[in-house]
């Protein structure tokens, strides 16, 4: 019996499990209690299965439940880092609950405890906001945006700590956009945690965009536009910079709210559709005509389009001058006959 707990206690030393090396079991004989005052502790113990710690130390309490309230606290491993999980195996449990007299015994060779450090989380968008701040106070001015290389970039430090995140060590190259840097997180404390990041920094232009969904034929009115900041490397040459020549324009297709809109996309609203019966209208200084066409092709506001005379079929340019109606200048006589 002595042998097996010597070797037990041995064995105890000797493991380790993610998330830092065990404390061991080197004050087990001090800490542990007397066999009578362990048949006194009442109810066996169970295991927490999965349990969440809030500091770097693993104690018996967070692994066995219905420990006695004096042990419960007594630290026995290395909790992993903030934000990881480490896995407690049955023989280990087994060798702990042995040395501190805790009265459980294992009910399967699966048995375990998955710990899990507590954390507050720095999200990859925090520290594209730090490095922008420091990217903008270098010269690049406030109108940029900056865009990890990792999408998916988040950092656990423990719960307590302060969550400043600090950049240093930046570089970046001005052609390409590219940069890199150090960032720290909570650099005043002995948990600091520290990363190498990379990415792209781009310049902002304002530009004018539709406010909601814009159907192909709506006319854009002043409230339906907003300025939105987009990367430069975004906009093409054809892309509407100016709100003035996008209000009181119409949409040749549907637009998209909140997206750059190119010239090719409006145009002046349709007064005139094709195929649609408008009234012709020549004047002169002596006297005033008029007759039925059809359109043959779309027309706004002063474009010049083919329309036949319904009556005798004869085709003429005319000058779209409102809805369903066009004029002829005098040069152009009006066939109505």
């Amino acid at each position: 019996m002595i042998i097996r707990l010597i070797l037990a206690v041995l064995f105890g030393l000797a493991l380790g499990f993610a998330g830092g090396a065990p404390l061991g079991l080197r004050n087990a004989h001090a800490a542990a209690p007397s066999a009578q005052a362990a048949a006194q502790a009442g109810t066996p113990a169970y295991l927490n299965e999965q349990v969440m710690v809030s500091d770097g130390l693993v104690r018996l309490g967070d692994l066995f439940a219905n420990v006695p309230a004096e042990r419960a606290g007594i630290a026995v491993g290395y909790a992993p880092a903030p934000g990881r999980r480490a896995i407690f195996d049955v023989r280990w449990l087994l060798s702990v609950a042995r040395s501190y007299r805790i009265d459980w015994r294992p009910t399967s060779r699966y048995d375990r405890v998955i710990v899990e450090r507590a954390s507050q989380i720095v999200s990859g968008r925090e520290i594209e906001e730090a490095v922008r701040q420091a990217l903008a106070k270098s010269g690049l001015g406030p109108d940029i945006d900056v865009h990890l290389s990792q999408t998916q970039l988040e950092l656990h430090i423990p719960k307590e700590a302060d969550p400043t995140i600090l950049v240093e060590d930046l570089a970046q190259d001005e052609p390409s956009g590219r940069f890199s840097a150090a960032v720290v997180v909570s650099p005043n404390s002995p948990q600091a945690v520290r990363t190498r990041i990379a990415g792209r920094v781009s310049r902002l232009v304002e530009v004018p965009v539709p406010a909601q969904n814009v159907a192909p034929g709506a006319v854009i009115r002043q409230d339906d536009v907003r300025w939105l900041k987009l990367p430069a490397e975004r906009l093409t040459r054809n892309v509407v910079t100016d709100a003035s020549e996008l209000i009181g324009k119409a949409a040749k297709r549907a637009l998209r709210a909140d997206a750059p809109v190119q010239v090719a996309d409006i145009q002046r609203p349709v007064l005139v559709a094709k195929g649609s019966l408008v009234t012709i209208v020549l004047t002169t200084p002596s006297m005033s005509l008029t007759a039925q066409g059809k359109a043959l092709e779309d027309g706004a506001d002063g474009d010049t389009i083919p329309v036949m005379n319904t009556r005798s079929r004869r085709v003429l340019d005319a000058m779209v001058a409102g809805s369903g109606q066009v004029r002829v200048v005098p040069a152009l006589r009006l066939v109505s006959q």
